[in-house]
């Protein structure tokens, strides 16, 4: 029987088992019992309007196993933007996100749109550094691809006392958005709080361009706990999203 509410009891099973690596085969029970709970969501559809950015989008969310897709390969962890400026953090349910937002705002934080390459060309040595130094001596620039966030136009920086906190990068497609890169380059409370401060700020740019719609680019069976947790509490849904 398919709960009343199967985002909600999809949630609680990814917090359960949900693992950067893959983990379906050896819980074949529990992956079925993800299968059903997706079929009941009511899929959204993407169609890339064929611009740069919809191929980036559509490569992340066009996921197979030896070609062959099911609503597994549908599942995104997926935000809905508001309609009005200014509305994305009403409701009790971010009240979280309000409170830790208001706490950065008064730790002094600010942000900025990153436009000139030279400050982007900055900011991707600030996150390589950081990406080194929070994966150690096996860490391979490749499996970042930061080279490949310069495809992307949508650069947000937040800062205190002009020190750099945290980098975030979208590609937009119409209405559809990714969130290509979103990491603290530091480990500190204001940081942990500008987390919450910068997914408002990046969810008002991106509906002031028209998107309803924001798309991690890691499916949510590949979260990991805490981030989970995070994206739950700024708002983000698993959906089931198909590429058309």
């Amino acid at each position: 029987m398919t709960p009343d509410d199967p985002e909600a009891a999809l949630h609680e099973l990814l917090s359960r088992y949900a693992r950067r690596e893959p983990w379906e085969l050896r819980h074949p029970i529990v992956a079925l019992r993800a299968a059903a709970l997706m079929r009941a969501l009511p899929p959204k559809t993407y169609r890339p309007s064929g611009t740069r950015a919809s191929q980036i989008i559509s490569h992340q969310l066009k996921r197979s196993h030896f070609g062959l897709s099911s609503p597994l390969h549908e599942a995104v962890t997926l935000l809905e933007l508001p309609e009005q400026p200014g509305t994305y953090d009403v409701g009790p349910h971010l009240a979280s996100q309000r409170q830790h937002a208001r706490r950065a705002l008064r730790e002094g934080v600010t942000w900025s749109l990153v436009r000139d390459a030279a400050e982007k060309e900055h900011f991707l040595e600030l996150a390589d550094a950081n990406e080194r130094a929070r994966s150690g001596a096996g860490y391979r620039p490749e499996e970042i691809n930061l080279r490949g966030l310069l495809g992307s136009d949508l650069w947000l920086a937040a800062r205190v006392d002009e020190r750099p906190l945290l980098l975030t990068v979208a590609a937009v497609d119409g209405e559809w958005s990714m969130l290509r890169y979103f990491v603290s380059l530091e480990s500190s409370r204001v940081a942990s709080s500008t987390r919450y401060l910068m997914t408002g700020v990046l969810a008002e740019e991106l509906a002031a361009r028209g998107a309803r719609y924001a798309c991690d680019f890691v499916s949510p069976f590949r979260l990991p706990s805490g981030l989970r947790q995070f994206s739950r509490m700024v708002g983000f849904r698993t959906h089931r999203v198909r590429v058309r």
